[in-house]
């Protein structure tokens, strides 16, 4: 387990798909969806939180997406129809994954939800002043890094134990 100074331990970075075999095309995509996830939370660093917020914001929003994109594959949703319906919209996918059983973020997260969305929907050029005004850069990788946890035991993927994959 890596030990990142912003948000603690992480995964280990060794989560290539090729772990998981080919037979479960599914699975792979699913899988694949999910450590996509954690290497946008694994390029955060002190520094990053510190200088540069709006880095930050744009990798949470990106591991956020991937992550709640995993939670909606595991729950049977095809990747075209998330793409088509979903897309870039957190809130939509974050409604959608706790229908089918995804606990809801914090209150705290909750409230900075809609404007991350609206941002990264939007194309992540602007509005990360009204996210900071909501939340600090460091509580939102937190909150981000516990969401993606919460999908990585939604989804039953365990990064140090691929046996039975």
């Amino acid at each position: 387990m890596t030990r990142n100074p912003v948000i603690g331990n992480l995964p280990p970075k060794d989560h290539s798909i090729e772990h998981f075999g080919s037979s479960n095309h599914d699975r792979v995509l699913n899988a694949d969806t999910y450590f996509r996830a954690l290497e946008f939370i694994n390029l955060m660093n002190l520094n990053m939180v510190e200088q540069r917020p709006s880095q930050v914001i744009k990798n949470a929003a990106y591991a956020l997406q991937f992550a709640l994109k995993a939670a909606l594959l595991y729950s049977g949703n095809a990747e075209n129809w998330i793409e088509r319906h979903i897309g870039r919209d957190l809130e939509a996918a974050m409604a959608l994954a706790a229908s089918f059983g995804m606990p809801p973020p914090t209150p705290e997260f909750a409230g900075v939800l809609p404007e991350l969305s609206r941002y990264h929907a939007a194309g992540r050029n602007f509005g990360h002043a009204r996210i900071l005004s909501v939340m600090t850069s460091r509580h939102i990788c937190e909150n981000v890094l516990s969401l993606i946890e919460v999908v990585g035991e939604m989804i039953e993927i365990k990064t140090n134990d691929r046996a039975d994959m």
